[in-house]
């Protein structure tokens, strides 16, 4: 399976328009430059999480816990997954660690060299918000994350966010990550879509 990445809007300049193979995920990709980029390689890396069972559970799910853990979760005999770059993973403001499986690496340098940070909040289902993850860093049911500026100012004012239905919206929230999923009428009247990744 392909997909394809759709520009819509400046926000994703950097991405261009991206057709990738879809086992290509186990090859890193360079550090996102912009949160639109590096929402891209998430909603890629999910999509390979999915698709390919790597933590070896037999079960066809999400990691949907934080960022880093696409980076350091390490099934047991195995090796860390290292889906996304270091810079990513260190790009998350909530890492759960004690999720990561039998990862025993370097502890993530909390000083991520990107001018923003990543974490994963609460989903919502019809119209109540849920928790990220069952308890053990995965969903049946999907993923939802936000990308937001380390410092907020007129050359980093948008906040982004993305979930399992592949859209990435912005919006100026003052620099401060959500804790939820907007509900239907906020993501209506005041996020833009900027991108949308569908498969092909």
């Amino acid at each position: 399976m392909r997909w394809q990445y759709k520009v819509l809007g400046p926000a994703s300049i950097m991405c261009g328009l991206l057709v990738i193979a879809h086992n290509g995920c186990r090859e890193r990709p360079s550090p996102a430059a912009s949160p639109v980029a590096a929402l891209v390689d998430v909603a890629r890396c999910e999509s390979w999480f999915l698709e390919n069972d790597p933590d070896g559970n037999g079960i066809r799910d999400y990691w949907s816990a934080d960022i880093a853990g696409l980076y350091c979760f390490t099934p047991v005999k195995g090796s860390p997954l290292k889906l996304l770059s270091l810079s990513l993973a260190c790009a998350d403001a909530d890492p759960r660690q004690r999720l990561w499986g039998a990862w025993n690496g370097e502890p993530l340098n909390s000083l991520s060299p990107l001018q923003f940070k990543l974490r994963a909040i609460r989903r919502r289902d019809s119209a109540q918000p849920i928790l990220p993850d069952q308890g053990n860093g995965r969903s049946l049911t999907g993923f939802a994350f936000c990308a937001y500026p380390t410092t907020y100012g007129p050359a980093t004012p948008k906040t982004y966010i993305l979930n399992q239905d592949g859209v990435i919206y912005e919006c100026d929230t003052g620099g401060k990550p959500l804790e939820e999923w907007p509900d239907k009428t906020s993501l209506n009247t005041q996020w833009k879509v900027v991108q949308v990744v569908k498969p092909q």
